[in-house]
């Protein structure tokens, strides 16, 4: 992409004219109004630069191939179209000007004597305007200055018009950008408070979670207390699994499979709603690899809560992440979902 120097007249000559042509790439027209607005110099120099052209279309300077392109791409705009037509006029009136001041005049003997006999000084005298032009060439030279007044006028009228609407373009453009701006801030800080609401309301369904955990822990039947209880079995790991909770993260540890433990008890809690019988058990890893499965299992009752208790030898693990589906058969002979329960198994 061309380099735009906006402290550069020199190097940005053939820039400008290609913008002002059309003949700049996209990129180019992107980065020549970036600097059109924030540098006032570099804004002069497309002036100029434009002025230049003009003036060179009008006189006949350009080239065939450039006139035909200022024609099709410059004057294509009305309001350009109408700049060079009032250039133009006043070029003519111009070239007029000079015409008329480039006259013969009158010229006067100093040696002929006056109306009273007098005869002039030998100097030179610059003689009184009036005296160069017939009253026809002075109605005409008045004319020709009233239009270049008038045009005059109107040219740096229209240009001053153009300046305040390209400023109040600008303006616009940063004010709509500055609203823009507080609204995407306005809208961030309510994301911010919606996500810490959502955090909030997550840990506090975390800490319900594990009260519920704990006292479903509590009502469980406790074994019958005898004179000598027995102590519980050698190598017996337990754990309590809800629907979608997992036993990994969050509060609830994974299991650890130390070398003593050689058979896993789960207990999988079921809503009172869910089915109690013809129950399919299926435990698979996160992969999806089969481990284990059983059907026509019964869930029971303790205490009001239904749950399905299931013993495994630990050697059916590894360590791994394992996903376990309670399925009932669905009236098509096929099966459909009842439960899900996630639980990790660590060394």
């Amino acid at each position: 992409m061309t380099q735009i120097y906006p402290h550069s007249e020199s190097g940005n000559t053939d820039v400008i004219r290609h913008y002002l042509l059309g003949l700049s790439t996209e990129d180019e027209c992107e980065q020549i109004e970036a600097h059109l607005f924030a540098d006032d110099e570099f804004f002069g120099q497309i002036k100029a630069a434009e002025d230049q052209l003009i003036d060179e279309y009008l006189t006949g300077l350009l080239p065939v191939p450039i006139r035909e392109q200022f024609e099709r791409e410059y004057l294509r705009i009305p309001e350009r179209r109408k700049k060079v037509e009032m250039a133009g006029d006043l070029l003519r009136l111009t070239l007029a000007r000079k015409t008329i001041e480039a006259a013969p005049t009158a010229t006067r003997n100093p040696e002929a004597p006056d109306a009273l006999g007098q005869t002039q000084q030998s100097s030179t005298v610059v003689p009184f305007p009036s005296r160069k032009f017939s009253p026809g060439n002075r109605k005409q030279l008045a004319v020709a200055a009233l239009l270049v007044i008038t045009i005059g006028s109107g040219w740096g009228l229209w240009k001053i018009t153009h300046l305040q609407s390209q400023l109040e373009e600008a303006q616009t453009t940063q004010e709509r950008e500055t609203k823009r701006a507080t609204d995407l801030e306005h809208q961030l800080a309510q994301e911010r408070g919606t996500a810490a609401e959502l955090a909030k309301r997550l840990e506090a369904e975390r800490q319900h979670r594990s009260q519920l955990e704990q006292a479903l822990l509590n009502s469980l039947p406790s074994p019958p207390q005898t004179s000598s209880p027995s102590p519980a079995p050698a190598g017996l790991l337990s754990c309590i699994l809800f629907p979608n909770l997992t036993r990994s993260s969050g509060g609830a540890r994974p299991l650890r499979l130390t070398p003593s433990v050689n058979t896993i008890q789960f207990q999988l809690m079921l809503q009172a709603h869910q089915p109690d019988s013809s129950l399919t058990v299926l435990i698979r890893t996160a992969e999806g690899t089969e481990v284990w499965h059983q059907e026509n299992i019964r869930a029971r009752q303790a205490r009001g809560q239904k749950l399905i208790n299931l013993k495994l030898p630990a050697t059916t693990f590894e360590p791994a992440d394992y996903v376990i589906e309670v399925r009932q058969k669905s009236s098509d002979q096929g099966f459909e979902k009842v439960a899900t329960y996630h639980f990790a198994v660590r060394n």
